[in-house]
């Protein structure tokens, strides 16, 4: 866009005067009204009607600039070149693309739970054992309902799951009394913890311990079970959670 008319523009010669009046559109250096002064000009431009020189030779580099702009191709944009759309033409950098989030985060947060049951309770065979009180606990990782036999993992990872507890039979001698631990129903291999019971007053003193993986995107669930072939005497049971890793 010419702000003022190269031709007239010039700091020599004396032609059509913005100050005066504007070109026209046929002849920009036709100036019929210089009689009438625009009265839209700054006053560091026209004084006393005219263009002094340093404005007239700054409106004449303006308009250059302005014409080397006006004058630089348009990209079109094309969507083909950069799927992002934040760009025209080709090539043009797309921002690096933000990751997707995981949909089944590790969390890495400690969790931790032990429950316990001190009063005796009978256990029949193959049943599990219950745990009346969560007594100390951390984390979302690991959640048990008091007064329940079901530990869920919730979060992926590696735990480390110990249980304890004394055992007596309910009747007869010389009888074997067991738990196990169970993960999704089924006995863990070398939790199970055995003695042979003499009579009903002997104490057998129970104990074991084991590591369980959840992978991520599942979940587990741990229990401790009666794996004797009769119903067995529980007291002092408890049982440990902790997720190492």
């Amino acid at each position: 866009m010419a702000y003022y008319d190269q031709g007239c523009c010039n700091p020599c010669p004396s032609c059509c005067n913005p100050c005066s009046c504007p070109p026209s559109c046929g002849n920009p250096c036709s100036c019929g009204c210089q009689s009438n002064p625009a009265s839209n000009q700054p006053s560091y431009i026209c004084a006393n009607g005219y263009m002094n020189d340093y404005a007239r030779c700054a409106l004449a580099r303006y308009d250059q600039l302005s014409y080397d702009l006006d004058s630089l191709p348009v990209l079109p944009c094309n969507p083909s070149c950069y799927p992002c759309g934040s760009c025209c033409g080709c090539p043009c950098p797309c921002p690096p693309a933000a990751p997707a989030p995981n949909p089944n985060p590790c969390p890495n947060a400690p969790s931790y739970l032990n429950a316990v049951n001190d009063p005796e309770q009978t256990v029949a065979s193959g049943s599990p054992v219950l745990f009346a009180t969560d007594r100390v606990s951390s984390g979302n990782c690991i959640q048990h309902t008091a007064g329940t036999s079901n530990f869920t993992l919730n979060c992926p990872g590696v735990y480390l799951v110990e249980y304890n507890a004394n055992a007596s039979v309910v009747g007869g001698t010389n009888v074997a009394v067991s738990l196990s631990l169970l993960s999704g129903g089924v006995i863990v291999p070398g939790t199970q913890s055995a003695e042979t019971a003499d009579a009903t007053s002997q104490t057998a003193s129970l104990s074991a311990s084991t590591i369980i993986t959840v992978p991520c995107g599942t979940t587990g669930s741990i229990a401790l079970s009666n794996t004797s072939a009769g119903s067995v005497n529980l007291t002092n049971a408890n049982i440990r959670i902790v997720r190492v890793l």
